[in-house]
């Protein structure tokens, strides 16, 4: 019974030896994996787009993330993933919402990974920075953004309410702390074979 109860606690502790290993940086996905690997945890995608010679882009569009519609990109270079992002496809004709979806999405991430490192609202230009009622178009104008990030130990997320020619966007995205040096040399490769 003794030998039994001995054999079951080790096999539990590899389990949950294993079950620690399995843990994840983007939804199914760790950093590192390669096309083939985000195919089989996530299943085909919707594009493929080449960004330049040594990156793609994987699109996985019309998903629903926290009850709104998302477009989730994976971005790999050298065919190993380094960094990945929810967009968040929202419409509102009251501009004001959009805050409220950052705080809700910003809530979230605080559940799960807890105070944010950085949490900031930035004025670039302040012509309604005493007028709550117009911070949503003067996100659409690009004189407001909202940012907030979090560092863990493999990843640094960043969720950010920014606009830009009366578009606003709301924009979730997780970089590798250990890839994302690849991202930037495809990145200098591909320029330099433009020459």
């Amino acid at each position: 019974m003794i030998k039994k109860s001995l054999i079951f606690l080790i096999l539990l502790g590899v389990c949950f030896a294993q079950q620690k290993k399995l843990q994840y940086d983007f939804r199914k996905t760790r950093w590192g994996m390669s096309m083939k690997d985000i195919i089989q945890a996530e299943g085909k995608p919707d594009t493929i787009m080449t960004l330049d010679a040594h990156r793609k882009l994987m699109i996985y569009d019309n998903r629903t993330i926290a009850s709104k519609k998302t477009l989730i990109g994976y971005i790999l270079a050298y065919n190993q993933l380094v960094r990945a992002n929810y967009l968040f496809k929202i419409s509102h004709s009251n501009t004001n919402l959009y805050m409220q979806d950052y705080q809700e999405i910003k809530k979230l991430l605080q559940a799960k990974y807890g105070k944010p490192k950085e949490d900031e609202v930035i004025w670039l230009n302040d012509l309604y920075k005493d007028d709550p009622e117009h911070w949503g178009f003067a996100i659409s104008m690009g004189h407001l953004r909202y940012f907030a990030s979090w560092d863990l130990p493999r990843t640094e997320i960043t969720l950010i309410l920014y606009g830009d020619n009366f578009k606003i966007n709301l924009r979730l995205e997780y970089v590798s702390k250990t890839l994302r040096d690849l991202e930037e040399k495809a990145k200098k490769e591909s320029a330099l074979e433009e020459f």
